[in-house]
């Protein structure tokens, strides 16, 4: 029996061919499988899968991802993901580095930040309360989203501005390391007049006669509401610790900074690209010091509260990764490096110094951290740019998001790549 087939069908099952011939080929040569659908139909229609409507990104300069791991897509994994994060950002344990994700994260998604008026701390010495924050936008949102920058923690207070089913998270560092990062930082030396050392001879010498006493003992504790008069009370200490336990999903560790990230895009169900960061406010190595075993014992023993603080979840911090899989956490890890360092290597020219730089957006404050120098085609690519923003003009940049009618036209100015936009930025 002969059968006919129509011009007609033949064109329809050509183009059906076709199509299935480019979603095959997108889907197994992109790491994250129905992104690589959403970037190919972006090119299709001149659009970005960010903000398309303004053109945040061009696709043609979005990098080559590799193959050699299968980026696993979240969603189907583990269900919603979450955008309600209070994130408690303590001083000198790699705090930026976790705060430059969640705005980003803010930031492509238009989700709303809670900030200060000026500046970027909600509160310190002074423990948070929400008159310190600008008033909820609510043009965007009934609710804030993400709490990421420096204050000192006040839970009820916290809780307050917060929706109920927000996730608290923070960041701790070994004291010792972070104490002495944060002495040269904050001019602990100048204060007292004495390099660290000298300081730990006899630290209640310097520490009682001083009249201002913030980061100078326990500043993780004190960064998570404990009060200077506690910080030799044990039982006092132990509850602070557990009232911590209680309410915060997962506290990383920043000698395990990859790893906490694995478990932060577990915990936040989130896509491996959200997880993608580059060392901000990272120190240069000619301003690192290695400690001797003295000297870290002298630091821990002066910072009694912050060790015990850290020595509790640390362990934590183990039986949560050891819960997730040793093997899977390993694999994972390499996951990430891989698509950080695809990234990093298409957006960074080359990591600068404070002085480095005019743009106003990369450049750091303080001398002894890098900043980074974008190549031609990381300029124009809105996630590089965002990669590499500094704390400060990011929170300028999203306040001016959040709050247009709120930022002087002298920040505008210095912000010219916003303001070079459309009013309807979001």
């Amino acid at each position: 029996m002969e059968i006919k087939v129509r011009p007609r069908t033949l064109m329809w099952l050509g183009t059906c061919a076709m199509f299935l011939f480019l979603f095959v080929t997108v889907f197994t040569t992109t790491d994250q499988g129905a992104s690589g659908i959403l970037f190919y139909a972006a090119n299709l229609s001149g659009l970005s899968t960010l903000n398309d409507h303004h053109n945040f990104i061009q696709l043609q300069t979005t990098p080559s991802i590799s193959s050699k791991y299968s980026y696993r897509n979240t969603v189907n994994r583990c269900g919603r993901r979450k955008e309600n994060i209070m994130f408690l950002k303590t001083h000198k344990c790699a705090s930026s580095t976790v705060q430059n994700i969640l705005m980003r994260f803010a930031d492509e998604n238009r989700l709303t930040v809670v900030l200060p008026p000026d500046g970027n701390y909600l509160g310190h010495p002074v423990k948070f309360t929400p008159n310190l924050t600008l008033p909820l936008p609510s043009v965007f949102s009934d609710h804030f989203n993400i709490f990421c920058h420096h204050t000192r923690f006040h839970e009820a207070n916290t809780v307050s501005i917060m929706p109920r089913d927000t996730v608290f998270i923070s960041i701790l560092k070994d004291p010792a390391t972070m104490f002495e990062s944060l002495y040269n930082w904050v001019s602990l030396d100048v204060r007292y007049g004495v390099p660290l050392e000298t300081f730990l001879e006899n630290p209640q010498r310097y520490y009682r006669n001083s009249t201002t006493k913030d980061f100078a003992r326990n500043p993780m504790m004190f960064d998570f509401g404990l009060d200077q008069e506690d910080f030799d009370r044990k039982s006092i200490i132990q509850e602070k610790i557990n009232e911590l336990d209680i309410r915060f999903s997962l506290i990383m560790i920043t000698e395990y900074m990859d790893e906490s990230l694995v478990l932060l895009r577990e915990l936040l169900c989130w896509e491996w690209e959200d997880l993608v960061v580059f060392r901000v406010n990272s120190r240069r190595t000619q301003y690192k010091k290695k400690l001797s075993s003295e000297v870290a014992k002298k630091i821990r023993a002066w910072n009694s509260a912050d060790s015990a603080l850290y020595e509790y979840f640390l362990k934590r911090f183990q039986a949560q990764a050891a819960k997730y899989g040793a093997k899977r956490i390993r694999q994972d890890v390499e996951i990430l490096r891989d698509l950080t360092n695809k990234w990093y290597n298409f957006c960074v020219q080359k990591e600068i110094t404070k002085n480095d730089t005019a743009d106003l957006r990369f450049k750091v404050w303080h001398e002894s951290v890098n900043g980074f120098q974008l190549t031609d085609v990381g300029l124009q690519t809105e996630r590089c740019i965002r990669l590499a923003t500094a704390e400060n003009p990011y929170t300028d940049t999203l306040r001016l998001k959040l709050w247009p009618n709120h930022i002087s036209p002298a920040t505008k100015q210095k912000l010219k790549v916003l303001t070079q936009r459309s009013p309807e930025f979001w």
